[in-house]
């Protein structure tokens, strides 16, 4: 294999507008994969070439006939993709079937069902009897697809936060003296991160189109794959396999996010930077030196948290996700406003609760309110609220009424929650609110270094 892999990129090195691992188009890279494809098969043939000659010798030596037998390699798939891809394709012919009438002659064809085994079931869109369950159960449905996904994040943290701890160590390693302490440090984070906010993303894609394209819902939601926990390229091939239009599509969230992820960087950089300055500090005033701190920095980065398992590598951790995953819950559930008009909040009820998830809780506004720009979750650190989609059937069935968003402004828990930085909207004001933050944390860090130059 690493022929093949030396092969490809011979081949690459030449070749002009090849996009850098981790920054290129999805649908070059199926070209790439495509070239790729063609060289491994001109080389198996090469191998296999090579192989029989040397059976040739083999058989002249020790006297037996070589053309009786022949080298043949056989590429053998992998059987996690093999079930991924099977995964998804029934899950979109779930999605179809209860959706969409489709000929038996089709399903015969692309499933390899007998025609005579297949029949239609009764007809009719949203039948009377089903109306109300569906509205019923969409509650359920989004606290539940919430609490997987926040599982699945808390399953996948500790892989990732180790490697966030190894990357900071590296970065203070590097430094020399106090002085290299007067700026920000430029820790090297891991492309885990990245990758699993696209992931996040195409999560809420899947639970909003799940949410608002089917027709029966139960008020439980079975986790069929560990998402965060599979190979990253595997996991996309399950979304795409499942919603062939992201093919088109993935371009576009994986700039996003790209552009997220670097305020992630920027802004994560500042606080690690304030918080080892700080530390540093602390150990100054206590008569340490600066080598006698950098000897102790495994115990150093436990104390301000940013050790394996440090309580702020796991917020940035969470906190990303789930702003990623509330983007896109936000811009799927805005392209079918058309369908489904009316956003209802809904929060989990107990002794967490917060004061401005309990005030939202229940209250709906049309999809167009410009509220949303203002309360759409998350709203606080470790948030569990979220946000359904309803129907003008919806609304009927529940008799429910549009909520006046001028009352909610009124209220002290809103002007209370205005002061917060998570006021605003996760797909329109992250940009802005974490350049402030990150504006903010910049004048704590050159404040220390002014106290840090003290000490040289």
């Amino acid at each position: 294999m690493k022929y093949i892999d030396d092969e490809y990129s011979k081949y690459f090195l030449g070749t002009a507008g090849i996009q850098q691992a981790g920054t290129g188009s999805y649908a070059a890279k199926t070209v790439d994969d495509d070239i790729k494809d063609e060289i491994i098969e001109s080389d198996c043939k090469y191998i296999e070439e090579k192989l029989q000659q040397l059976l040739q010798i083999d058989g002249y030596f020790f006297g037996y006939n070589s053309d009786d037998y022949k080298f043949e390699l056989v590429e053998r798939e992998n059987p996690v993709s093999i079930e991924l891809s099977r995964r998804a394709q029934a899950e979109r012919l779930d999605i179809l079937l209860k959706n969409y009438d489709i000929a038996e002659e089709y399903i015969a064809e692309t499933q390899g069902i007998p025609v005579e085994y297949i029949s239609k079931k009764q007809s009719g869109i949203f039948p009377a009897f089903q109306k109300k369950e569906f509205a019923k159960s969409k509650s359920k449905l989004a606290i539940e697809q919430e609490k997987i996904f926040n599982d699945s994040i808390e399953s996948s943290k500790k892989k990732i936060t180790a490697k966030m701890s190894d990357n900071i160590k590296e970065a203070v390693l590097k430094c020399n003296s106090i002085s290299d302490l007067y700026k920000s440090l430029d820790v090297s984070w891991t492309q885990d991160l990245q990758n699993n906010m696209l992931i996040a993303y195409l999560v809420a894609y899947d639970d909003v189109y799940t949410a608002t394209q089917t027709k029966e819902f139960e008020a439980k939601v079975e986790s069929t794959v560990d998402i965060f926990n599979m190979p990253f390229e595997e996991a996309i091939t399950y979304f795409q396999s499942k919603y062939p239009e992201l093919w088109e599509e993935l371009d576009t969230y994986d700039e996003a996010i790209r552009e997220r992820f670097f305020w992630v960087k920027k802004t994560t950089d500042l606080e690690v930077t304030k918080k080892i300055q700080k530390s540093l500090i602390k150990a100054l005033e206590e008569g340490q030196s600066f080598q006698a701190w950098i000897n102790n920095l495994d115990d150093n980065l436990k104390m301000i948290q940013l050790g394996a398992d440090g309580a702020y590598l796991e917020t940035v951790y969470r906190t990303n996700l789930s702003s990623a995953y509330a983007t896109g819950r936000y811009e799927t559930q805005t392209k079918q406003k058309s369908n489904f008009p009316y956003w209802q909040y809904a929060a989990v009820m107990d002794a967490r609760t917060t004061d401005i998830c309990s005030e939202l809780n229940n209250k709906v506004y049309r999809a167009d309110d410009p509220i949303w720009n203002t309360i759409y979750p998350p709203n606080h650190y470790n948030e569990r609220s979220t946000v359904i989609a309803l129907a003008d059937y919806d609304m009927q069935d529940e008799g429910l009424g549009v909520d006046n968003s001028n009352i909610l402004k009124e209220s002290q828990v809103y002007k209370d929650f205005k002061q917060t930085t998570f006021y605003g909207n996760p797909a329109k004001s992250y940009v802005k609110n974490m350049e402030k933050s990150a504006e903010e944390k910049q004048t704590q860090v050159n404040a220390n270094a002014k106290e840090l130059k003290t000490w040289q």
